[in-house]
Formats: structure tokens, C-alpha cells, sequence
């Protein structure tokens, strides 16, 4: 097997080399005025061509078929100029004249653009009204962001150059926890018990947008912003309830604070405690770097939570199932064995996302074509000329 591919690798590269040759004996015999046996001197090779001979090839055909007057043919090589090389622009300085009139009438230009992405994100909390499940003043509620994860796939729709339409199909992973401190502060045995919850929840959503784009150069800078709709498929928490005790040293007689006891959670569902459905407005930009005819790019985005998370009703329980059920008594233990009660409060969350395009070129002559600039230019040289 290993010598039929060396075999087979060495007849490609002879081939490759045979067809290089034709091209070039090609161009001599254009350069000679030699026009009508180009088509078939190049009918055998254009399979086995690479894309960049496949350009020159595509490009010497297209010459050739306006000087014999035929557009039909000129129109269809030009096409697999573009389908060769979708980024091709035909230059005044390097290609005759009429070549560049002729590209004015095509672009390669993609109407759509996959995209995928993949980072890490952070929920701010924003709180609304906060519950207790004790009713002292002096009870302290504190929230952390933690790192979750998104992943997403989108499309582009390109309507102009530089704009585009957006949607995703968005998969987010995000977290947070809530401290709760002071509890039964001021009583002489404890010293400010406290509860900790760490909540992890899953998104579906839908974002769609407007972007802007750069398109020139290497590195492309980008904005965009829109709405997005967003589905709660999983919440799952987990609480640690710690008694602290106010000691003094029979020594010195410092006050020092140490913890006594701790007693941690299983996982809890808070899935029916929260709302399903929830809406965000996001703001992001980013940078892309082409690499070839595709692009890498780093994204920044932050989305704005429009709707409370948390079931007013069910603060402190899933007040939807019977009272005396087991799922009901299940789904109060938070509130009676951890002294927890969800506030209300809106998710935000910023995320850091990198990713890669593929832009899905679409060779095709244009409906109107761009030309008056160039007529203009080979009006006004004949013109000199005369």
C-alpha cells in the first residue's frame, strides 16, 4: 500500500509538472495571437489543476474568449476565475482593460457566513427585592460571579458589505453564589450563622442582531447588538449552612469568631421555582484575523437580563404541588433546613468568546453591474488617444 501511494504521489506530482508546462506553452501561444487552439491545449488539465493555476488558467481562457468575441465563454471562465479564487479583483495596472470591465459584472462576494464560538462567561446579579427567611435587619446578603461556559453557532446574512444580520443558537452554562450572613446576631450563643448557595444554571437561547464589520486588512474589527430569547432547561443548587461561635480567650481575653459546625447539601432543583422563559439585550464587538479565505476571530459580549429569574410565589417553595406531598416538603427543605429564600433578581452576563468563520462564497454575475467607472476611464483614454 505504501509503495502504491508513493507510486501514485510521483505520477500526481508529473502530472502537476505536464500540466504546468501546457499552461505556460498556452500563454506563448496568446502571446502569438494564437487563439483558437488555447480551449483545447488546456481542456485535459483543467481537473488536475491546483486553485492558483486554475485562476491563471481560468483567467487566460477569459482573454482569449473576448478577443474572439465570444461573451458567453468569457462570462463562464470568469466565473471559475471566482470559483478558483472567490477574493480575485481584477487590476488596471496588471489585466487588460477590458477583463477589468468585464469583472465589474461578477462578484464572489458571500451571502452567508457559518460561524462557531466557544468561552467562558460571568452572571452579575442584579437584585430586585430580597427575601429572608428571618426578618432581621441586620442579616447580609452578598453575591459572587463565578466562571460558566457558553457555546454557540450562528450565520451571517451579508445585505451590505459591511452589514450583516446575525442569529445563534446559543448554549450557556452560567453560575453564581449568594452568601448570607448574621443570622441570629446579637443572641449570646451565636455569633452571625451563615448560609451559602451556589446556584448552576443552563440556557437555550436564540440571540439575533445587527452587526458592523471592517473589511480590509489582515485584522477586522467588528460591533454588533440585538435581543436575545432564552429558555431555563436546568437549575441546580447546593447550600452550606455554618454556626459560628463568639470565644474568649481565658488567657488573654481576646474575642475571636470560629466555626462550631457546618452541614452541607445535596443538590437541590430550583428548575420549577424559576421562570422558563427570560429575554436579554446584548452589546459586543470583537476582532477577526483572516487566515486565508476564513477567519479566527476574539469576541466580547454583555447581555442585560430583562426579567426576574425567580417565581414570585415561590420564593421559598414550589407552592405548585401539594402541601402535604413529598415533593413539596422536598422542595421547602432549602428554606427549612438552610434558611434560604431566593430573592428576586435579574441574570446578566458577560462573556470572552473565541471562534472561527467560514464565509460561503457565491460566484455570480451581478443583477447591476458596476461599470460606469471603468467606461468612463476607456472613454476618456480613447478619447486622448484620438
Amino acid at each position: 500500500m505504501l509503495l502504491v501511494l508513493v507510486v501514485t504521489s510521483f505520477q500526481s506530482f508529473g502530472q502537476n509538472d505536464d500540466c504546468e508546462t501546457t499552461l505556460l506553452r498556452a500563454n506563448e501561444e496568446f502571446a502569438l495571437g494564437h487563439f483558437y487552439q488555447i480551449p483545447a491545449m488546456l481542456s485535459n488539465c483543467l481537473s488536475q489543476f491546483s486553485a492558483e493555476q486554475r485562476q491563471r488558467a481560468y483567467l487566460l481562457l477569459t482573454q482569449t474568449y473576448l478577443l474572439l468575441d465570444d461573451p458567453i465563454g468569457a462570462r463562464s471562465s470568469y466565473l471559475k476565475v471566482l470559483e478558483a479564487n472567490p477574493e480575485f479583483v481584477a487590476d488596471e495596472n496588471l489585466h487588460p482593460i477590458d477583463v477589468v470591465y468585464l469583472s465589474k459584472k461578477f462578484t464572489a462576494s458571500p451571502i452567508f457566513s457559518l460561524y462557531a464560538r466557544f468561552g467562558l462567561n460571568t452572571a452579575p446579579v442584579t437584585v430586585l427585592k430580597t427575601a429572608s427567611t428571618l426578618g432581621e435587619r441586620e442579616v447580609s446578603y452578598r453575591y459572587q460571579v463565578r466562571l460558566g461556559y457558553q457555546a454557540s453557532v450562528g450565520v451571517l446574512y451579508h445585505f451590505r458589505p459591511s452589514f450583516s444580520l446575525m442569529a445563534e443558537v446559543d448554549y450557556n452554562f452560567s453560575t453564581y453564589r449568594k452568601t448570607s450572613g448574621k443570622f441570629f446576631n446579637g443572641l449570646a450563643t451565636n455569633y452571625g450563622d451563615f448560609n451559602q448557595l451556589t446556584e448552576r444554571m443552563t440556557w437555550i437561547g436564540i440571540p439575533l442582531g445587527l452587526r458592523y464589520s471592517w473589511e480590509k486588512g489582515k485584522f477586522r474589527p467588528y460591533a454588533y447588538g440585538g435581543y436575545g430569547l432564552y429558555t431555563l432547561i436546568g437549575s441546580k443548587g447546593s447550600l452550606v449552612f455554618s454556626n459560628q461561635q463568639l470565644e474568649v480567650d481565658p488567657v488573654t481575653g481576646e474575642q475571636r469568631v470560629s466555626t462550631t459546625s457546618s452541614e452541607e447539601s445535596a443538590d437541590f432543583s430550583f428548575r420549577k421555582r424559576r421562570e422558563q422563559f427570560h429575554h436579554t439585550i446584548f452589546l459586543g464587538g470583537g476582532l477577526k484575523y483572516k487566515y486565508k479565505l476564513n477567519y479566527f476571530f476574539a469576541d466580547v459580549r454583555f447581555a442585560f437580563g430583562l426579567r426576574n429569574v425567580v417565581k414570585q410565589d415561590n420564593v421559598y417553595s414550589d407552592n405548585n404541588q401539594d402541601p402535604l406531598s413529598n415533593d413539596y416538603i422536598s422542595s421547602f427543605e432549602p428554606t427549612s433546613a438552610f434558611a434560604n429564600g431566593d430573592d428576586l433578581f435579574r441574570v446578566n452576563n458577560i462573556q470572552l468568546s473565541f471562534g472561527y468563520i467560514r464565509p460561503l462564497y457565491k460566484p455570480r454575475e451581478l443583477k447591476k453591474a458596476r461599470t460606469k467607472s471603468v467606461f468612463k476611464r476607456i472613454k476618456k483614454s480613447g478619447n486622448e488617444q484620438n
